[in-house]
């Protein structure tokens, strides 16, 4: 296998590889970052690497100092180069000899990424029938909109074209942040597919920063998500090819080292798996994530945040937005005619704290709790909780027109950009819905508009 190592953001590196699959994983490369704590060591039989790391330069001189020797006695090892300039370390270095970290990395992942295994006869055959599946090019759809819901009842090969694309983008009315987008939005674009689809998944990195990164796929049976699949160096396209086995709504993230912090800074989407049946027909489907920002405001420039390591261990978010941005889903809510029912598609990327998804002002009809879309939805629910990581599923009836407030019902997190508005547009329904004076909202209230 050929390896290059990259490491980035104080502690960490990624490190890519060559491999193959077959059927139910298959990819065009392969690769892993191994100082995540969540894959594999490299393998003994690597060629020479190149390792990129950056490093965040430390205030005072004695520390500065300090790490500088530590990092000399570091990779003062015969074969290695080292150059330190303005906080940037650059080091050119042999793999070393692991046979216990090429033992586990077999071990892990046994066959599943072998081009040259020789495959059986019924192996063959689901293989070749792969082949002949209608090409679908799925199309790029941002949130809050969906995809329409698909009206095929047969098996395709859909084609979906992700591109990270570093962007300064505003999070509130004070601060800009630094993301890592897929596709020039945050979350990234939402893919329909349908159960026993192969998902043809091409990933191209244009992080301009040099990052870099994959798409670990949560509907992605096999190692790491397709993570390995799909990890790409600047400028590179990876494609990974997946059958998609079981039905949901599912989450994909980034999950390069250190994934917290490529998941804080945008890079996370979802993917609806519909049952073979397809799901029941709604008059609106909305689509919208949660997640947190770790950050500190730069000292050069006080309205530009920075991302902060320490604050995302303590679970201490600057900020808690939906879609990205405070006020995303207020100043464009998401708008439904009386009488129509609405489906909401809801993820929460995290990266750490759970989500109590919460309208003011509804009940849940159906609920598909944990995005299970094969079990019976559970009915009339008001709030639910969905972890980082997860999704769900909600549909409500749209009857009494006004201003419905889509919270995380950790309700201080309103304070942090957790909040967005439902409008119904229609006649009054006092036969539901009255009082005896003039309906009043409380002033300068974020739950109501």
């Amino acid at each position: 296998m050929t390896q290059a190592h990259q490491f980035e953001a104080q502690t960490s590196y990624g490190l890519a590889a060559g491999a193959a699959a077959a059927v139910v994983f298959s990819s065009t490369a392969f690769a892993h970052c191994d100082s995540c704590q969540k894959c594999p060591g490299s393998d003994s039989k690597a060629a020479p690497v190149s390792v990129t790391m950056k490093m965040k330069a430390e205030k005072t001189p004695d520390t500065s100092q300090k790490r500088k020797d530590e990092l000399d006695i570091s990779v003062a090892h015969p074969g290695n180069e080292s150059s330190m300039a303005a906080g940037r370390v650059i080091m050119k270095m042999n793999a070393e000899e692991t046979p216990e970290a090429a033992q586990g990395w077999a071990e892990e992942l046994d066959n599943s990424l072998d081009h040259e295994a020789v495959l059986d006869a019924a192996e063959l055959a689901r293989l070749a029938s792969t082949g002949v599946l209608p090409v679908v090019h799925h199309p790029v759809v941002m949130a809050p909109n969906v995809p329409p819901p698909l009206t095929r009842r047969h098996p395709a090969r859909v084609v979906a074209n992700i591109e990270c694309i570093d962007k300064v983008m505003p999070v509130s009315q004070f601060h800009k942040y630094p993301y890592w987008t897929f596709n020039g939005g945050v979350p990234g674009p939402f893919i329909r597919a349908r159960v026993g689809d192969v998902l043809e998944l091409n990933f191209t990195n244009r992080d301009s920063s040099g990052m870099a990164h994959n798409i670990d796929c949560h509907a992605v049976i096999g190692p790491g998500g397709g993570g390995p699949c799909t990890f790409a160096e600047q400028d590179e396209t990876k494609t990974g090819i997946f059958k998609l086995m079981h039905p949901g709504l599912f989450v994909y993230h980034c999950a390069a080292a250190p994934a917290p912090q490529h998941i804080q800074n945008g890079m996370f989407g979802m993917i609806l798996v519909e049952p073979e049946e397809g799901l029941p027909r709604v008059d609106r489907e909305f689509y919208m994530m949660q997640h947190e920002i770790y950050a500190i405001e730069s000292e050069d420039n006080s309205s530009l945040l920075e991302p902060d390591y320490e604050s995302g261990l303590a679970e201490n978010p600057m900020y808690v937005l939906f879609n990205g941005k405070e006020g995303a889903l207020v100043n464009k809510p998401l708008m439904s005619k009386q009488g129509e029912r609405v489906r909401i598609f809801f993820g929460n990327a995290g990266p750490n704290l759970a989500s109590s998804f919460h309208v003011t002002g509804q009940v849940f009809d159906k609920l598909y709790r944990d995005a299970d879309l094969v079990s019976p939805p559970a009915r009339y629910v008001q709030t639910t909780l969905v972890p980082a990581g997860g999704a769900t599923v909600v549909e409500l009836n749209a009857v009494v027109p006004g201003t419905y407030t889509l919270v995380d019902h950790s309700i201080f997190r309103l304070d942090k950009g957790a909040v967005g508005f439902l409008k119904v547009k229609g006649a009054p329904r006092p036969d539901i819905y009255d009082s005896k004076a003039m309906p009043q909202t409380c002033p300068n209230c974020k739950l109501h508009d």
